[in-house]
Formats: C-alpha cells, sequence, structure tokens
C-alpha cells in the first residue's frame, strides 16, 4: 500500500525580503503539487526469492510503501520477474538496518520470504502526482552590465523542467527592478558569483 500523499505548497524566497542567489540557484521559486516521499538506489538492485527475481535498475526512483505492515520502497512498473521471465509484480527493496542503504528485497505478489542483497546507498527524493506544478528563476551571472536568468516550468515530473526560456536584462541603475510573467524583482547588485536582490510579486498562473 502507498504512503498517503503530501502536500507542497509555497513560494521562496518571501516576497519583499532582501536575499542573495549564487549563480545557478533558484532566485524565485513557486510550487504547489502532492507528492509521495520516496528514493533512488544509486546502484542497481538485484535478488531472488523463490521463483521470483527483483532487478532494480540504479537511479529508479521508487515510492515509499507499506509492503506486509513493513516500511519499503517500491517501483511504480513491473521490476520482478517469474521462472519465464516474465515482468508480472513491482520490484521493492528496504533498508532493514536504518543504515543508509538497501540490503532487502521482495515483490509485491505473494511473498515466499525476502531475499538478502549486497547493501546499495540510496538518496531520498519526492515522486510528485500529475496535476501539480513548479516555476523558477534561476541566477546565471552576469555579462556587462546584462543579467542573465533562466526561468523554467515543471509540470508532473518536479525533476525534469518541461520547458525553459533564458532570459537577458540590462541594467542601467541602482535597484533596477526587473519583471517576467507577473514576477517583479528589484536588483541592489549583481556579480559573477552571486546576486543581491528583492522579490516583490510572484509568477502569474
Amino acid at each position: 500500500m502507498d504512503v498517503a500523499p503530501q502536500a507542497k505548497r509555497g513560494t521562496a524566497p518571501e516576497l519583499g525580503t532582501r536575499t542573495m542567489a549564487g549563480v545557478g540557484e533558484p532566485m524565485l521559486v513557486e510550487y504547489d503539487y502532492f507528492y509521495r516521499p520516496g528514493a533512488v538506489p544509486n546502484g542497481s538492485i538485484e535478488g531472488r526469492s523463490a521463483e521470483w527475481t527483483m532487478r532494480i535498475p540504479a537511479g529508479t526512483p521508487l515510492v515509499s510503501a507499506r509492503l506486509r505492515d513493513q516500511p519499503w520502497y517500491c517501483t511504480t512498473f513491473f521490476a520482478a520477474y517469474n521462472l519465464m521471465n516474465v515482468p508480472g509484480a513491482g520490484a521493492c527493496t528496504r533498508d532493514s538496518q536504518g543504515n543508509g542503504t538497501f540490503d532487502e528485497v521482495d515483490h509485491t505478489g505473494i511473498s515466499w520470504g525476502v531475499a538478502k542483497v549486497p547493501p546499495v546507498s540510496y538518496r531520498p527524493t519526492e515522486i510528485a502526482l500529475p496535476g501539480g506544478f513548479k516555476v523558477e528563476l534561476l541566477y546565471e551571472g552576469i555579462s556587462g552590465n546584462v543579467v542573465n536568468i533562466t526561468y523554467r516550468e515543471f509540470a508532473d515530473n518536479m525533476a525534469r523542467p518541461a520547458f525553459q526560456q533564458d532570459l537577458k536584462y540590462t541594467l542601467s541603475k541602482p535597484d533596477e527592478e526587473i519583471s517576467f510573467r507577473g514576477a517583479r524583482i528589484r536588483i541592489h547588485a549583481a556579480g559573477n558569483n552571486q546576486i543581491e536582490y528583492t522579490a516583490l510579486s510572484t509568477m502569474r498562473r
């Protein structure tokens, strides 16, 4: 059984607050989506339990779930294979020792026992549900008096942008105000390494 979705809504940084961002960091982020906690294994996981062989490739996003009343992380597709090598169930793994590594595998069908596997480290992630959004403006440095900013738009998959656009703004005076899709940002200072600014309003949806 999947863990109940959680809501994530907000804007960062707080509007009207003077702040700084480094090159490649977000200047303004807005988000509204539901997600399930998840994890991504840093290596491949494979193990066999009775007639089932579980294969989880490295980098696969796994959803947090309760399987036989224990916490597991499971694939969102069939990755458990029967004796005919036909996928027929989801593959699941867990950190039985709580030490930051996955060391057991099982599947979402009728279990005949958990299989031990060589430990594989993992990192936490979020599995976004369809219907949400996230938008952000990233600082990309300055060339002369031209500030470079990237707009990125995420839909459904919050790990990869669905759309992005490069923006350029010429600064002609101190505390210059720039705008994009309703967002207004006052730039106090900009350099090769960071920008100091105040976000005044959010983007239109």
